[in-house]
């Protein structure tokens, strides 16, 4: 009975090595968390070389664009409530609330829409800012 469970044991171990190998997941390119768990708060940079790198939050992409920001053509930010790609620089963020942040301890949101960030505020709190702002603000606290 013993042999038999250590074999199971083994035989499950091996099945999920094998489909972990297949299904690899997008690492942030900073941190390494996984990007499918963050999708809320990704973003995304393409490279003046043509590469792109993805990032689980703002804090991330800040560490990456203070090293990197002459190489940086575009920035992308997942919109918090859809999760479709915009353009980070025209996007409306919200710093602040009570929803925590991913990598800082201050969460900043990236809305297509004024409206929509101002919803979200209504329901969390926070404060509206812009895609400057929010980037001065974090380079601040991480500082």
């Amino acid at each position: 009975m013993k042999k038999t469970v250590i074999a199971l044991f083994i035989a499950a171990l091996l099945l999920f090595s094998v489909f972990a190998e297949g299904n690899k997941r997008q690492d942030c390119y900073v941190c390494g968390m996984w990007i499918n768990q963050h999708m809320k708060t990704r973003h995304v940079v393409f490279m003046k070389d043509h590469k792109s790198h993805e990032f689980c939050s703002f804090a991330c992409l800040v560490r990456f664009v203070k090293e990197n920001g002459s190489r940086v053509k575009r920035i992308l930010a997942a919109d918090f409530d859809t999760e479709k790609l915009i353009d980070a620089k025209k996007a409306f963020y919200v710093e602040g609330g009570d929803i925590p942040g991913v990598m800082s301890a201050v969460g900043r949101f990236a809305f297509a829409t004024k409206e929509e960030t101002e919803e979200f505020r209504k329901a969390h709190g926070g404060t509206s800012v812009s895609f400057d702002e929010a980037f001065a603000h974090q380079e601040r606290d991480q500082e």
